[in-house]
């Protein structure tokens, strides 16, 4: 009961908001806007809430739009997310491999 009343609300307003602000980055803030939507995704993916951006891809995807049909913002999310886990995994392999575990 809590969570139909109280929760769902909430994950709804907290998804409209994210769409919301990725639709503004997307369409006003052109290459700049681009670098914050792949900055931010790969927080988005760990909590789940990637799927406010299901809309912004499903307007990519229609032929009859402004990209005709071509999604431009997937790729750079998808490598963004390469990138900023790559990195950590280069890290913590090295820890393990030194012996040492300073985080």
């Amino acid at each position: 009961m809590l969570a139909v009343v109280f929760l769902q609300p909430a994950g709804a307003w907290l998804t409209n908001a994210i769409y919301l602000v990725m639709d503004f980055v997307y369409s006003k803030m052109s290459v700049f806007g681009g670098f914050i939507l792949s900055s931010t995704f790969l927080g988005l993916v760990s909590v789940g809430l990637h799927q406010a951006l299901t809309p912004i891809h499903v307007l990519l995807n229609d032929p009859t739009g402004p990209t005709k049909g071509i999604n431009y913002l997937l790729p750079i999310l998808m490598m963004a997310g390469g990138g900023q886990v790559a990195p950590g995994s280069r890290y913590i392999s090295k820890q393990q491999i030194s012996g040492s575990r300073k985080w």
